[in-house]
Formats: C-alpha cells, structure tokens, sequence
C-alpha cells in the first residue's frame, strides 16, 4: 500500500532557497518547504513528509 501526500502548493522559488534535505540550490516550493529538483525527481520528498508526519 502506498500513501499519498497532498501536495497543494508548487511554486517556482523567487529568493534564494536551500533545499530543505540536501541543502543544494531550491528551485520549488511546496506547502512552504524547499526542495531542489534531484531531490524531487527521486523518493526523498515523499520521505521527509512521512517522517514529518510521523513527529
């Protein structure tokens, strides 16, 4: 069983931002969290929110 994750907001990053995992250049925003793109593209993302969720 896989979980979804709401995801409502994605903007493009205007300030600079670092990735709030690896610490790279943001380039998106969701729910007012940063993440760069690599981290976007793999699994990560949906990491950082299920351990945030399980806090």
């Amino acid at each position: 069983m896989t979980t979804s994750i709401p995801l409502h907001t994605i903007v493009p990053v205007s300030l600079n931002r670092n990735c709030d995992i690896c610490g790279k250049e943001a380039r998106i925003t969701v729910n007012q969290d940063h993440f760069c793109g690599e981290c976007m593209r793999t699994k990560r993302v949906r990491a950082f929110y299920i351990g945030r969720a399980s806090r």
